[in-house]
Formats: C-alpha cells, structure tokens, sequence
C-alpha cells in the first residue's frame, strides 16, 4: 500500500481506507510491509546484523537466545546472548537489524556489551529507533488545546523524528495543557489523554519514522502461521461508571465533576461498579472532568474482554495495530509484538491485551517525573 499522501511532522484527516477483507476501518497493512523469502535459501533462525557509521558491518548467527520487543507508545528493546568474542565492545553505538529468514523484524541500536569470562558467553542490549526521546527536558504550555494537535508539535519541536499523526474523528480538547518532562514522559501523557498511541517503524522507507493514531485506525490483515494461543480472562479491573471531580469552583460553589456511566452495563453486571478520581485541583472545569471520565471508563469497560497472547512464526507485525484474531471471533488490537530463540527454536509473540487505564498511566508518568510539577487541565 502507498503511504498517506501527507507531508512527514503533518496531520492526516478525513477517513481511512479500509483493508481488504478487512471489518473495521484503517489504513491498510499499517505501513509496513514483509516479503517471505525462500526458506531453503536462508537460516531459518535469526540473525543480527551490525552496521558502524563508517559502512562495515557484520552478522552473528551463533545466537545462544533473543528477546526482542515492540510495544505502542513506548521505546523498545531488545537482548541477546552470544558466544564469548572480545572483539563485539567495539561494536558499541552500532545500528542493528534483527532478521529472520533474510527479513528485517527489528531495528535499533547496540548500546550495552556485557561480557561473561566465566559463562563464555556476552550479552547484547540495546533500544529500537526511538530511544532518542528517554532524553531531554521540554515544557508544553497550551490554551484551549487540542491534543493531538499538540502531539503533533510535540514530535516536530522537540524531537528529530518525522510523525505521522493521524487526527481521531472526536479529538479532545482540554482548556489548559502543561506538561514538563522528557519528550517520551510528555507523549506517552498526551496520547493517553487522546485516547492515542504511537509506534515507531522499523524498515527503511520515503514515509513518517513514527505514526500516532487512534485504536481501530491501524488494521493489518492476519497473515501469520499459528503455533499455539493461550487466551484468558481478567475482569479485576472492570467498571461501569467513572466519576471525577476537580478543582474547587467559588462561582460554582462546587467541585467541577464529571460523570460516565454505562447503563446498560450495570444492568448487565447487576451491578454499578464505580471508580472515583480526584480531586484534581488541575482540572478546571466540567468539560475537563467529563473528558477524563469518558476516556477511563472506556479503558474501564474493555477490561471484560478476553485477552491472550498467540505465538507465531516470526513476521513484521507493529504493535498497536487492529488485527483479526480467529480464535478470538473478533478484530482485536496488538498491544505488544515480540521475537524470542531459545534452544534454537524462533517464535514471535503477539500479546492481545488491554492497555493501561488513564488513572494507572498518570501514576507511571508521576512516579517518572518525580522532581518535576506536571499538570494537564
């Protein structure tokens, strides 16, 4: 599929095309692609190919294990154990490309060698294509702001990536954003509070190096080999009504409030099971309030879904992206993708569960700028 015709750091509006075969809406194969080669012509385990900035390169194929994963909305990593070689330290700051099959599943960065004289072997660590944003500090100031345009500066302004934002059909505005931070801390906050995610793509091409968009937006036809599923179910979190309150309102007399509630839900579960949040002193009116309690609930009412991992044979799959899960009988979304080897036996993993609640984001993001005041209203 060609890429949107919107310029890299711009907002694509206007309605997504639909894949093939496909149940629900979205840009058709999620702007990656995969092209099978012949099994008899490669190694059917995977390799790792490293690239210095000068243009030598090698590649090990002598892999103890690896652990790739991609996850939407956040830097992936990857790990991998090799025989003993004094010689991979200086391959440190190397580009890295994961293959499976002469397929490119994973690039990144070689950013740790860790040598074990005594188990004879080394391990390997580093990030994928967006751990340039773990570093920095910005601070986001915004009036009546509509949040996926403010991710869309956020990713122009303060980092050296080209973002392909896509703009949701109800985009959310609060009345003030401030946000202070890492450029990571900050997007993760505001396509949380979008109701967004992003990821980064991995293979070379003319178009965006990362892409923000609503659930359900992204839809990738189901082309993996199955080898096993292990589906479960985990209502722990699950509620039907959502209450906020926020700040003090001397003219209102009041707290500003919000209120989300599924009746049909409670009539359902027989049950109105409620989750109260605030108050926030930094959200500073109703709307605000109302907007926080939509989103969570929403988040709140997935969690009665059925959730799982499917292994497969290793394809390119970005995380974040609507899929068809047969066993499932449902498109469901890919909240993580990931490649393992051990005992020489390659398998991906596709995870198929529910992302984090606003509520449980905001105490991650909290607890990771613990010296810095962050507020969104």
């Amino acid at each position: 599929m060609a890429l949107p015709e919107t310029p890299p750091g711009r907002t694509a509006g206007g309605p997504a095309p639909m894949t093939a075969g496909g149940p629900q809406p979205g840009v058709a194969g999620s702007l990656e692609s995969y092209s099978p080669t012949d099994p008899g012509d490669v190694p059917s385990r995977y390799s790792i190919h490293l690239e210095r900035n000068t243009g030598e390169t090698r590649t090990l194929t002598d892999i103890e294990s690896i652990d790739v994963v991609r996850e939407h909305t956040d830097s992936s990593d990857w790990q991998a154990t090799v025989p003993e070689d004094p010689t991979l330290p200086e391959w440190r700051f190397a580009n890295v490309e994961v293959r499976y099959q002469g397929n490119t599943l994973f690039t990144g960065t070689l950013q740790r060698v860790d040598p074990s004289v005594t188990d004879a072997e080394t391990v390997l660590e580093g990030y994928g294509p967006g751990s340039a944003i773990r570093f920095g500090h910005v601070r986001v100031e915004e009036q009546n702001a509509n949040l996926y345009r403010v991710i869309e500066r956020v990713w122009r302004d303060h980092t050296p990536f080209d973002a392909l934002v896509l703009s949701p059909e109800e985009p959310q505005t609060f009345s003030k954003v401030e946000l202070s931070g890492t450029p990571k801390s900050i997007l993760k906050e505001l396509h949380d509070r979008a109701g967004m995610r992003f990821y980064f793509t991995m293979l070379p091409t003319d178009g965006p190096d990362v892409i923000s968009f609503r659930p359900g937006r992204l839809v990738r036809p189901s082309g993996w080999t199955r080898i096993d599923i292990d589906p479960r179910w985990d209502v722990g979190d699950y509620r039907n009504a959502v209450v906020v309150e926020g700040a003090y309102s001397e003219e209102l007399g009041r707290r500003y409030r919000g209120e989300a509630v599924d009746a049909e839900e409670v009539d359902r579960v027989g049950e109105r099971l409620e989750e109260s949040i605030g108050p926030e002193p930094d959200l500073e009116s109703d709307e605000d309030c109302q907007q926080i309690a939509d989103s969570t609930l929403e988040d709140r009412l997935a969690e009665d879904q059925q959730e799982g991992s499917v292994d497969i044979l290793p394809r390119l799959l970005p995380p974040g992206v609507r899929v068809n899960v047969p066993y499932y009988g449902e498109m469901r979304d890919l909240e993580r993708v990931s490649y393992q080897e051990s005992l020489g036996e390659a398998s991906g993993t596709l995870d198929i569960e529910r992302p984090y609640s606003v509520a449980e984001r905001t105490e991650e993001v909290d607890a990771d700028l613990s010296s810095t005041k962050e507020m969104i209203r």
